[in-house]
């Protein structure tokens, strides 16, 4: 053990050893060290034998009696032969066993040799036989041989020879075996390893005395005189423990020593390479100063440099001369031997005092017999002249060792100067390459200012001449489109004759402003005046009424894109009449005449239909309305080929958003390969493109809703004869392909069916709304139109609960429709309240049937509705009105309405997606930025982030379930008692309202009509208010440090619509459990009442009981039941969504970073290049951000 741990195996050439010491050194040079301890831990004595004193002294009784006493040697001669001869008093077959199993014979290491020690039975020679090229079988005779003990194990018999242990007979052994390993292998260090504390050691070192010899003496004594051969594995433990603290206590002593010496002679060998690359670094440094000579009648410079570079390169010639003269060959020598000696004396000074404490501790521990004895028989005193002869050698190593030590300062010392010479030169070389770079750099830099003066000179004239010929160009370009436009109109114009003057007028008009990219200047309108003029329409007559036949109307519909123009926002009509007046005739329909559109235009606008204008002054005002009225940004283009009707076919917003998200979708792609970012975008981009400003028509049952819509589509679409409880919400919306489309409650699949089918359809309480799709003129100019029909307020059926609550959060813009007869209704207001207050969403209030009052009735009503919706609302009001029937139609205010909410298109879409795209656009550059910081790591630190992203993820999904479990338990039971109390809370409120409903068999309607919007409400605000929570959350999970692992957490675009729509009709279906079952009990128990004829006083106290204490319990326990099933249904989902969206960042993220990996081989200009495309989109991100907001900006301070 000790071997391994100090390194003293790898330098061990031999090795030597008797008797048991003979077969550990066969397994030491098998070199499995473990297994040759555990052979030893293992034995046991019935393995080899158990010696015990007595057994050994009856033996050789004779023996010690006859060999030891003086003058008798021919009787010990005879002993000893006597013995040597005889059989043995035990078998070794244990013995051979034990060699057998440790395969020891078959692993000795043939490259390291080993001699055994042994004594011949005839003449008692002692013999060193090595074992390295012997068969397996005669190595283990060998080791039998050593290990024979006389008396104890009969003799070995090898090649006719019988052998013995060659350490047991005094005078006649060696239990030190060197003799071979110093003659033979010419070794210079001898570790000896001795059993006996009385251990000669001088005599080794006077015979040999070139050689070092180490002395392992026990430092403890043995429980009795043959404790080394008491075959136990006790016995084993404690030899194996004692031999491993003698020699570990030397060697912790000296390997310090040695470690520090190598440590030294290292930097030392370290010292002599530096100083050969030194002197080749000086012949490079003189070659590159002889060239810079001849460099330097090239450039420019001041004479003071050239002056210090000069001095500069005489100083370097002197030190380099000086360097030279420097030995540091013989130095590095001079250390190498001085560091041999020094470990020498080192050694022999640890070895010779560690040898001593045996022998030492051996004298101390003498019983009075045995000093006695020692003295009388010398053996004391010898013992002591070896202690005193070690003590003396190790003195004088000590100061040999000294006197080396003080050598290796003086070397040391030597070794500084040399190397300050040096960081002298070095210090000089640099002020002379210091001062060539200044040198050059001086001239560089006059060179470089030249050239960037004549560069910026020549680029600043051909900006100039680049921008002239482009403006040049594009003026050409612009004029040759004009000059073509002209031509091309004009030649056109005398095949035209046909037309009316207005109709050409139109096509003209319309021609210049579609073919010139919406834009023009003052030289280009002149074009147009021009070919006014050319063609006779300059000073042409012409009225409006000719302006707004159906013929011209049809001619401007087909040669704009209207719905980009149309409709003119209702309060800037009076400034455009000209194209209001179109307007109104291309919303007309096919069979309404040219008295009925100018009927309708002069009702609307007050326009003198039949007054005259010129040509020019009809031309020039059509093409200022056009222009101002225009959503799209303008189009250039510099040919006429190009046809630009449709170009920026998106609005201002719409084309910004999409913007935002073709720029954040090629990152993502490019960089990031997000899936959850991808699919958010993808989502967003078809929302945005598919965005309709969606219009509820609301109000009492019978105000006249679809009988309004039929009128102002010009088609009886929608039965204006159904039932309350058949209402239904009935989306309208532009298509050439007419159809309708159901929707059901609860993921039932959509059903389509035709548009004929609409009339005859069978409704019932599972459709949500239905959509449908219609050709109509007036929808076709307004193609992001949905008007949607909704059932009465006052419908007792589950329809009109499931229309508000899904419009609520779908519609954009409401129109109340109020029936002139029953102006003020306490149910329409808190459905007003909720749409205003709760939803922030703005809505129109008109008065229906308004020709069934007088004049002065009607503004008496408008008046005090206005008043009353101001103070419900707590805004300002404004009231119009219209009527559907008679001669007297005017539905011009609701036209009005409608145009007002499409006007508002922009508004509304940046109102619902502005600050989702923001939101995306965070995660995009936090995904950006930690991608770029991990791209800088090395693959050591990548790892290090893989490893860390597993806690991190676990970390940040344990955050996560506990959002979620917060979000279900807030919404789901927190929620549901609040919701329990604001029920309990309107109805108790309200039990006369009951009681009086009761009366007439309309308490489970009034339940509804109370519960549901308080439902409603409280849904929205928890539901609300617990979606930003979690929001919160997750930005603050995503914020936050993981172990260096960037994790960015959200609620999925798609899936949060769709929870919100989910929970908008979460109370809607209040209205099934309150008017179906709950109505059944309520009748049950207050039916009863009802039917009484006795004290009516009495009755009503009972039905209030009733109510009070049945009713309204069970109303509110059915209807918060509903409400809390309904929203575990929904978080369930959201959770869903929200762990995939979790699982897949962590795929994303893996990917990123194998990806990285990956990217860890690519040269240093692909690694510049893809720090630029972070960079680059991270710029292209803010930019991308500060547009959007300036823009969202202007739109916000213009609605």
């Amino acid at each position: 053990m000790n071997s391994g741990r100090f390194s003293i195996a790898k330098n061990v050439e031999a090795v030597a050893g008797t008797s048991v010491g003979g077969l550990n050194a066969a397994l030491f040079t098998a070199g499995d060290y473990s297994s040759a301890e555990q052979l030893w831990l293992d034995i046991a004595p019935s393995k080899v034998l158990t010696l015990k004193a007595e057994d050994i002294a009856i033996a050789v009784s004779k023996f010690a009696v006859g060999a030891y006493l003086p003058g008798v040697a021919p009787k010990a001669l005879m002993t000893l032969s006597s013995l040597l001869g005889g059989a043995g008093a035990f078998s070794q077959d244990g013995l051979a066993d034990l060699i057998y199993q440790s395969n020891v014979c078959n692993s000795i290491d043939n490259n390291l040799s080993l001699h055994l020690c042994a004594l011949t039975a005839k003449n008692g020679e002692l013999v060193y036989p090595q074992l390295n090229t012997l068969s397996a079988e005669d190595k283990q005779k060998w080791l039998l041989a050593t290990s024979a003990i006389p008396a104890v194990f009969k003799a070995v018999e090898i090649d006719g020879t019988n052998y013995v242990d060659g350490g047991v007979l005094p005078s006649y052994s060696d239990n030190t075996p060197y003799k071979p390993l110093i003659e033979q292998h010419n070794c210079t260090h001898i570790i000896n390893i001795y059993l006996d504390r009385q251990a000669d050691t001088v005599t080794a070192s006077k015979q040999y005395p070139g050689v070092n010899f180490w002395n392992i003496v026990p430092s403890q004594a043995f429980a009795g005189l043959i404790e080394p051969l008491n075959f136990t594995k006790e016995n084993a433990a404690n030899l194996i423990e004692l031999g491993y603290s003698d020699t570990a206590k030397i060697l912790k002593q000296f390997k310090p020593f040695m470690d520090d010496e190598a440590c030294f002679m290292q930097a030392a060998f370290e010292f002599a390479a530096s100083n050969t690359q030194f002197n080749d670094q000086i012949l490079v440094n003189q070659q590159l100063r002889d060239g810079r000579a001849l460099d330097s009648k090239q450039l420019t410079s001041p004479h003071s440099l050239d002056d210090v570079l000069s001095e500069l390169a005489d100083t370097l010639n002197q030190q380099e001369r000086e360097i030279a003269n420097q030995n540091v060959d013989s130095l590095i020598d001079e250390f190498a031997d001085n560091s041999n000696e020094l470990l020498e004396h080192a050694f022999n000074t640890i070895t010779t005092l560690a040898s001593t404490e045996g022998r030492i501790n051996a004298q101390l521990e003498q019983s009075h017999v045995s000093r006695v004895l020692g003295s009388v028989s010398g053996s004391n005193a010898k013992l002591q002249a070896g202690v005193n002869y070690d003590l003396n050698r190790a003195i004088y190593s000590s100061q040999l060792l000294i006197q080396k030590l003080n050598h290796k300062q003086v070397l040391t010392m030597e070794a500084m100067v040399s190397l300050a010479n040096k960081t002298n030169y070095l210090m000089t070389h640099v002020n002379v390459l210091y001062g060539s770079v200044k040198k050059l750099e001086q001239n560089v830099f006059q060179s470089v200012a030249l050239m960037k003066q004549g560069i910026e000179a020549l680029a600043h004239q051909c900006d100039i001449r680049f921008n002239q010929l482009e403006n040049r160009i594009d003026n050409l370009e612009r004029s040759q489109l004009v000059n073509n436009w002209y031509n091309n109109t004009k030649s056109k114009c005398i095949s035209l004759n046909t037309l009316q003057p207005s109709e050409l007028l139109i096509r003209v008009t319309l021609g210049f402003y579609n073919d010139l990219g919406r834009e023009w200047s003052n030289s280009e309108l002149s074009s147009f005046t021009n070919l006014l003029h050319d063609i006779g329409l300059h000073q042409a007559l012409l009225t409006p009424c000719s302006l707004f036949s159906p013929n011209s109307a049809k001619l401007f519909l087909n040669n704009i894109q209207a719905n980009a123009i149309l409709p003119v926002p209702p309060k800037h009509q009076q400034f455009h009449p000209l194209l209001k007046g179109l307007q109104i005739a291309s919303d007309a329909q096919n069979d309404a005449t040219a008295e009925e559109i100018n009927q309708t235009i002069e009702q609307q606008l007050g326009l003198a239909l039949n007054n005259e204008l010129s040509g020019y002054e009809v031309g020039l005002e059509l093409l200022h309305s056009l222009k101002c009225n225009d959503k799209r940004l303008p189009a250039y283009s510099n040919t006429g080929n190009l046809s630009l009707l449709s170009a920026n076919e998106h609005t201002t917003m719409q084309a910004q958003l999409l913007a935002q998200v073709t720029t954040y979708k090629k990152i993502n792609d490019d960089i990031l390969i997000n899936k959850n970012i991808r699919d958010d975008l993808a989502f967003l981009q078809n929302k945005i493109e598919q965005f309709k400003v969606i219009i509820p028509v609301i109000g009492q049952f019978s105000a006249g809703k679809s009988s309004l819509l039929n009128n102002y589509l010009g088609q009886d679409y929608l039965n204006c004869d159904i039932n309350p409880e058949t209402a239904v919400a009935t989306e309208l919306s532009y298509s050439e392909d007419e159809h309708i489309i159901i929707n059901y409650i609860d993921n039932k699949l959509s059903e389509r069916k035709e548009l004929g089918e609409l009339q005859s359809l069978t409704i019932d309480e599972n459709i949500f709304y239905i959509q449908v799709f219609i050709n109509n003129q007036k929808l076709k100019s307004r193609p992001n139109l949905v008007l949607v029909d909704m059932p009465g307020f006052a419908s007792n059926n589950t329809g009109h609960s499931k229309a508000i609550a899904c419009y609520l959060e779908r519609g954009d813009y409401f129109i109340n429709l109020i029936p002139s007869e029953k102006a003020f209704d306490a149910t329409a207001i808190n459905q007003l309240q909720e749409i205003n207050l709760n939803y922030e969403k703005d809505i129109a209030h008109i008065v229906s049937k308004s020709n069934r009052l007088p004049s002065s009735k009607l503004l008496a009503v408008k008046s005090q509705l206005q008043a009353y919706l101001t103070e419900a609302l707590e805004s300002g009001i404004t009231i119009g009105h219209i009527e559907n029937l008679g001669t007297n139609k005017n539905i011009i205010d609701f036209e009005n309405a409608v145009d007002t909410a499409l006007n508002q298109f922009d508004t509304l879409l940046c109102k619902r997606y502005s600050q989702q795209l923001a939101k995306l656009a965070g995660h995009i550059t936090s995904a950006i930025n930690g991608l770029k910081k991990s791209s800088q790591s090395s693959e050591a630190q990548i790892q290090e982030q893989i490893n860390k992203s597993h806690s991190a993820f676990s970390s940040v999904e344990n955050k996560l379930q506990a959002s979620l479990k917060d979000l279900e338990y807030n919404l789901c039971s927190v929620g549901k008692e609040q919701l329990i109390q604001r029920s309990q809370q309107v109805l108790g409120s309200s039990v006369s309202v009951l009681v009086s409903a009761a009366k007439s068999n309309q308490v489970s309607q009034k339940i509804n009509d109370l519960l549901r919007p308080v439902l409603q409400q409280g849904v929205d605000n928890l539901v609300k208010q617990e979606l930003q929570k979690l929001d919160k959350k997750l930005d603050i999970i995503s914020e936050q440090q993981h172990s260096d692992v960037k994790i960015t957490l959200n609620i999925p675009a798609e899936q949060k619509e769709a929870f919100s729509t989910a929970y908008a009709a979460v109370a809607a279906g209040v209205a099934t459990v309150i008017l179906g079952p709950l109505g059944g009990i309520v009748s049950g128990i207050i039916g009863g009442l009802l039917g009484r004829k006795d004290n009516a006083e009495e009755r009503e106290q009972q039905i209030e009981s009733q109510v009070r204490e049945q009713v309204i319990p069970q109303a509110v326990n059915m209807a918060v039941e509903h409400c809390t099933q309904q929203l575990n249904s929904a978080v369930s989902k959201i959770k869903q969504a929200v762990l995939s969206s979790f699982e897949q960042e962590q795929n994303d993220l893996k990917q990123s970073i194998e990806h990285l990996k990956q990217q860890l081989q690519q040269s240093e200009d692909a690694f510049n290049e893809q720090q630029l495309k972070f960079d680059n989109a991270l710029i292209q991100i803010q930019q991308t951000n500060h547009t959007a907001q300036i823009k969202t900006n202007a739109i916000k301070e213009a609605s």
